[in-house]
This record gives C-alpha cells, sequence and structure tokens, in this order.
C-alpha cells in the first residue's frame, strides 16, 4: 500500500545578505523538506517578495495551509535585530489567506511569536533560551492534541507572556515558559522550537499530520 499524496503546503522564508554586493537571498534550512514529508505535506517556499507571493498564494488553492519560519526577530520588540519590513508583509499576506480560507498555519519561534502577539499576547526577553535544549512539558491540552514530555531545541531570544484571548497552552519548559500553543477558534499551532533542528525528541507528527490533514 503506498503513502497518500501529500498535500502541498507554503512556508515563509528568512532573507540573508550574502555575496559581495551583500543582496539579498531567500533562505530556507534543507532540513525542512526532509521534516514535512513526516507530516504528509510537501513544502512550497514563498518568496520575499509581496507581489510574487500573493501570486503564488492566489494561484495555491490546493495548499493545505502555511508554516511561518523561525529566524531573525519580529519589529518592535525590546533590544532585537533590524526587522524585515518585507518579510514581515509576507507572513501577514501568508497568514490573512490561510485565515480567509480555513487552512492551517503552523507558527515556528518568530512565527509562534507573530501568532501569540497578533493574538493581543506581549512577548519580553528572556534568558537561558537562545541557545541548547531543555525539558519540555505538556499541559493536559497539550497531551490530549499529541504532544508528549521530552527534551526540544531553543533558540528564541522572547518569551510569550499574557493570557491572550482564544489560544490553549499546550506545553512549557520548567521555567514556566509557553513552548507551545493552540488556537481554539482556528487551525492554528504555534511552538518555539525547531522541528528541523537537531536536539529534540518530542515528536509532532501526528499533531501536525491531523493539523494540515482537515481541509476545507
Amino acid at each position: 500500500m503506498t503513502d497518500p499524496t501529500p498535500l502541498p503546503v507554503f512556508i515563509t522564508q528568512r532573507l540573508v545578505y550574502a555575496g559581495p554586493d551583500a543582496a539579498g537571498h531567500d533562505g530556507l534550512d534543507r532540513r525542512w523538506h526532509d521534516r514535512a514529508q513526516r507530516w504528509g505535506v510537501r513544502l512550497v517556499p514563498l518568496p520575499n517578495d509581496p507581489d510574487a507571493a500573493e501570486f503564488a498564494l492566489c494561484h495555491g488553492t490546493s495548499s493545505a495551509g502555511i508554516i511561518l519560519s523561525g529566524g531573525g526577530d519580529l519589529s518592535g520588540v525590546p533590544g532585537g535585530q533590524t526587522p524585515d519590513a518585507v518579510r514581515e508583509q509576507v507572513e501577514r499576506t501568508g497568514l490573512d489567506w490561510a485565515r480567509s480560507l480555513g487552512r492551517a498555519v503552523l507558527g515556528v519561534c518568530r512565527g509562534a511569536q507573530l501568532l501569540w502577539r497578533d493574538a493581543g499576547g506581549t512577548l519580553t526577553a528572556v534568558t537561558g533560551h537562545t541557545s541548547g535544549t531543555h525539558a519540555l512539558v505538556p499541559t493536559a491540552d497539550g497531551t490530549d492534541a499529541g504532544v508528549g514530555p521530552g527534551v526540544v531545541n531553543s533558540f528564541h531570544a522572547y518569551r510569550c507572556t499574557g493570557e491572550p484571548e482564544g489560544l490553549v497552552t499546550l506545553a512549557g519548559a520548567g521555567d514556566g515558559t509557553v513552548e507551545a500553543f493552540s488556537s481554539r477558534a482556528a487551525r492554528e499551532v504555534g511552538i518555539l522550537w525547531h522541528p528541523e533542528r537537531p536536539g529534540n525528541t518530542v515528536s509532532l507528527d501526528l499533531l501536525l499530520k491531523r493539523l494540515f490533514a482537515r481541509k476545507t
């Protein structure tokens, strides 16, 4: 018996400046593609060009959703890196597209922070989470959703604070920081670690297969 045909899922990219003229290049960790196959999806990278991204989204009605990838800081966070206004515009367009069609959204690290802040939460500087690993402790809701205990990598300089209406915490770190959450009303999940990078013993395969499989 063969596996079902994977569903296409958009993914945003970070902007990397390289070369003698410091030209901007769209960047996506190649390990993302292998990881996504475990969730039954194939990734379609979105370019960091608002017009090109909008064109792709408008013709992507078969897509099961979008992943807001990690890397870099959002605008408006205290002491953050210089924000990329073009990337944020593409992310907003992609998020609006998903919500208008009822498609799934996975926010990863920076992408999760975007979802948290968009729901009314705040981002506060945190120490001990910018490098290395830590334990992940699921809540009762997280256990029900398929999130198990284990260890995850950590590369974020900001923690999710406040209590945004409509979001449910799925897991936290030992120091109480929120590490995973979902939306009550929408098909949206946020995780603060990078599933494409090493250092994880927590599998989200079941949760994310369900997330992207529920197409409208």
